[in-house]
């Protein structure tokens, strides 16, 4: 198999696992929202009661949510390093964005973002939703 191809494969790949990664996140969030607002019904309709059941299964959703999407980003960036990899076979620098470090990290201070922040302030606001 040539270079070029390898890279094609690897760009598909790398479509592939990103596409993967982002409907992860958005399942999570939308699963995460639905929990929220049987929460808030809850709450404000039953007076808290039950409230600690589907508390115990946003709790475990964050959970899983961290745990998935740290994975799946790893294959991103497998996909992505052998991009870099296979950046002469273009005989450009069209790839250097990908190289961790160059230019800004929008996509390192996302990934921490919607893996780790947005997980954590929904398990303090079940916190706070219980208390």
């Amino acid at each position: 198999m040539r270079d070029e191809e390898k890279l094609q494969v690897c760009w598909q790949a790398f479509s592939m696992e990103n596409s993967l990664l982002q409907s992860y996140r958005t399942l999570f969030m939308m699963v995460e929202a639905a929990l929220l607002a049987l929460g808030f019904v809850l709450l404000q309709v039953y007076e808290g009661a039950g409230i600690l059941f589907p508390a115990i299964i946003g709790w475990i959703v964050a959970i899983i949510w961290v745990i998935i999407c740290e994975a799946k980003g790893k294959d991103v960036d497998t996909w992505m390093k052998r991009i870099i990899s296979l950046q002469p076979a273009t005989g450009t620098d069209w790839f250097e964005y990908l190289k961790p470090g160059v230019k800004f990290p929008g996509g390192r201070i996302a990934r921490y973002l919607f893996n780790y922040a947005i997980p954590l302030v929904i398990v303090v606001l079940w916190v706070i939703m219980v208390i």
